[in-house]
């Protein structure tokens, strides 16, 4: 099966659910130049709306802080 494309993700997610950059900052508890840097090296997930906008899934930031979490498995 092949991944998802950013047209699917987009039409698939929940709207409510998606968060602008700083939103996104604030729950990562960090800035929001941080977090452009973190997508511009692919290290958060991050749904593409065009060249230029981005959103951020709550989901997705919830499970990719678990991921990191000390200790977690």
């Amino acid at each position: 099966m092949q991944p998802p494309t950013t047209e699917t993700a987009v039409a698939t997610a929940d709207t409510d659910d998606l968060v602008k950059i700083d939103r996104a900052a604030r729950k990562l508890g960090s800035t929001p130049g941080t977090v452009r840097a973190w997508v511009a090296r692919g290290q958060i997930p991050v749904v593409r709306l065009g060249t230029r906008a981005i959103r951020f899934s709550l989901r997705d930031l919830d499970r990719w802080i678990n991921e990191r979490k000390r200790g977690a498995k």
